[in-house]
């Protein structure tokens, strides 16, 4: 129904723009579409990659997978409320367990970075602390960079794309990301200069920096490497280890996996939903506790017989999560106990063992 009706809504105020306009449906009784996450694989041809704009009304939408071809440029809406966060409000590199490394690299973190202007597909759209941090590095321009960590707390299974804001620092200045799963990849996504300095690749995309510094790297549309199979490894799983390689000066925000999300109606004032599972499978009197703001209340969840739980109505995009076992251990997620909420996350996994390592003890980067 949806795409029976979305070509008469469009409309082109110049060939970079496009704007999708919502019409009202008699039957349903409400406006369609319904929410962004309903443009999810939307495409629409542009004559400028680097300037092109998706709008469902006055809302941007920023997830937008480029496409030059020999029919010309194109460009693929992705935008998404279910997303596992690599940078969000939370230093990756001081995150426990992560193995930080700097490489020929300055690194600092910069809290409340500027965010993206509200957007009622974010569950925290009107919130005041929908903001988050940037991380800056700062490295030779005669030779290359690199920061790289183990993302211990993402589960990138079932992930379609790759999303990422860099702010080079001058023209020269650059940015390629390189993502090693175990099944032994190795993909990059970024300048093609500094893609092709990184041995042994599976697969990459040149991803040149748009207007807005806002790149999508879509999985499906890659360039893999000579002999490369299917059944071979893919960027969806288990990560271990991720590498910001950079020339010059960068700054790198909202860095996440997107996953499609259910075309719900968009409701701002909900807040963000964050599910997972306790250790162990089968559990009996576990209790998860979750602290939006520090020394604010803190709310308590029972698992369920399998060991999942669920929290609803979050409205902070940083939260204190950890789990407490009969005996009174105490769990904390991998990564840390900060865990990133600002978008829905569905997949918080504990350390297999009781520890003190969810603290944040600032090491790899000032």
């Amino acid at each position: 129904m949806l795409m029976q009706r979305i070509g008469s809504q469009i409309e082109r105020p110049d060939a970079d723009t496009v704007i999708i306009r919502k019409w009202h449906d008699d039957i349903l009784g409400y406006d369609l579409p319904v929410s962004v996450n309903q443009a999810y694989g939307l495409t629409f041809k542009v004559r400028h990659l680097d300037k092109a704009r998706v709008l469902l009304e006055d809302e941007p939408i920023e997830q937008l997978a480029r496409f030059g071809h020999k029919d010309g440029n194109w460009v693929t809406a992705m935008p998404s409320v279910i997303r596992e966060t690599i940078i969000g409000g939370v230093n990756p590199l001081t995150r426990p367990d992560v193995d930080a490394r700097l490489e020929r690299l300055r690194a600092r973190w910069e809290e409340g970075g500027k965010m993206p202007p509200p957007l009622s597909h974010s569950p925290l759209s009107h919130s005041p602390l929908s903001h988050g941090g940037v991380l800056k590095l700062a490295g030779s321009w005669r030779g290359i960079g690199r920061a790289s960590f183990k993302p211990c707390w993402i589960n990138a299974a079932g992930m379609q794309a790759l999303s990422y804001r860099v702010e080079p620092a001058s023209r020269k200045a650059a940015l390629a990301i390189l993502i090693e799963t175990d099944d032994g990849g190795r993909f990059a996504f970024g300048d093609a200069k500094l893609i092709k300095t990184l041995p042994d690749l599976t697969a990459w995309r040149v991803e040149p920096v748009p207007d807005g510094g806002r790149v999508t790297v879509p999985f499906w549309d890659m360039q893999w490497a000579k002999g490369s199979a299917s059944g071979g490894p893919l960027p969806m799983r288990r990560l271990v280890r991720m590498s910001l390689i950079v020339r010059g000066a960068v700054r790198v925000s909202e860095v996440s996996f997107l996953r499609p999300s259910p075309a719900q109606r968009d409701e701002p004032t909900v807040g963000v939903v964050v599910a997972g599972c306790v250790p162990g499978g089968k559990v009996d009197s576990w209790t998860v506790r979750l602290e939006e703001t520090p020394g604010g209340p803190i709310r308590d969840c029972a698992p369920d017989p399998v060991g999942c739980f669920a929290f609803s109505g979050i409205r902070s995009p940083v939260c204190r999560l950890w789990a407490e076992d009969p005996s009174g251990r105490r769990f904390v997620p991998l990564g840390g106990e900060r865990i990133e909420t600002r978008w829905n996350q569905t997949a918080v996994r504990f350390a297999a063992t009781d520890s003190d390592h969810g603290r944040e003890d600032g090491a790899g980067a000032g």
